[in-house]
């Protein structure tokens, strides 16, 4: 098993996602995210799309992402996402486990294990769509415009997207909108794509049951991780 994820392959960028799911660690006083059982719809759409070249007729690009169908219920999150060729693929998250494992796009369904170190820190927060995706919203943040109560908040922001200690540092510029009233994110934009967030006002129905195939990897790891039984 791959214990390591590429970022076209796992995280949206964008990949699929990545995204993780967490409790609110601390109260934002601008921007939250629900921190109990949540469905949400992503609906993505690319800044631009890469063109068939005419004079190479034979490139191909990776598809890009669509769509991220996310619910979490107890201690499991889902992220089910679609891609432009029309494949499709999930990312499991287990937070008591401190475990996620991301299905790639390509035939044989291959997984990919994030624990640890990686699982917190892969990919940029803002497409994890967690309390981790508002953090960099703050009062410093620069609020386009003023704003009156019936419209949403529009928050900007230089936030650095490189992994920790990577040199040169890169920063992109994100872009949130904020429901005025219930402070939930309505999209997010990261230079790249704009993501708008659609939160189903029902609780979703569970419990949400593991793929055969992302249960062996869950099994595996466990046994691989499991105490030694003469220590």
């Amino acid at each position: 098993m791959n214990q390591s994820m590429s970022r076209t392959l796992g995280l949206p960028l964008f990949a699929g996602i990545v995204l993780f799911c967490a409790p609110l660690l601390a109260a934002n006083p601008l921007v939250t995210f629900p921190s109990g059982d949540f469905t949400c719809t992503v609906a993505v759409t690319p800044h631009e799309i890469p063109k068939p070249d005419p004079e190479h007729p034979e490139r191909r690009y990776p598809p890009v992402l669509k769509t991220v169908t996310i619910t979490r219920i107890g201690t499991i999150r889902r992220d089910a996402s679609t891609w432009s060729d029309g494949s499709a693929s999930e990312l499991w998250d287990l937070a008591d486990m401190k475990l996620a494992l991301q299905e790639s796009r390509r035939p044989g369904k291959d997984i990919y294990l994030l624990r640890g170190y990686l699982r917190d820190h892969a990919g940029p927060a803002l497409l994890r769509f967690d309390d981790k995706s508002v953090s960099w919203i703050t009062a410093g943040a620069v609020k386009v415009p003023p704003g009156d109560s019936d419209k949403p908040l529009h928050y900007q922001a230089a936030v650095v997207v490189s992994d920790p200690g990577e040199i040169p540092t890169v920063t992109a510029t994100y872009q949130a909108w904020i429901d005025p009233k219930t402070l939930l994110p309505q999209k997010f934009d990261d230079g790249e794509a704009l993501y708008v967030l659609t939160f189903s006002k029902e609780p979703p129905i569970g419990p949400l049951v593991i793929p055969a195939n992302i249960q062996r990897e869950i099994d595996r790891y466990q046994a691989a991780y499991a105490p030694h039984p003469h220590l």
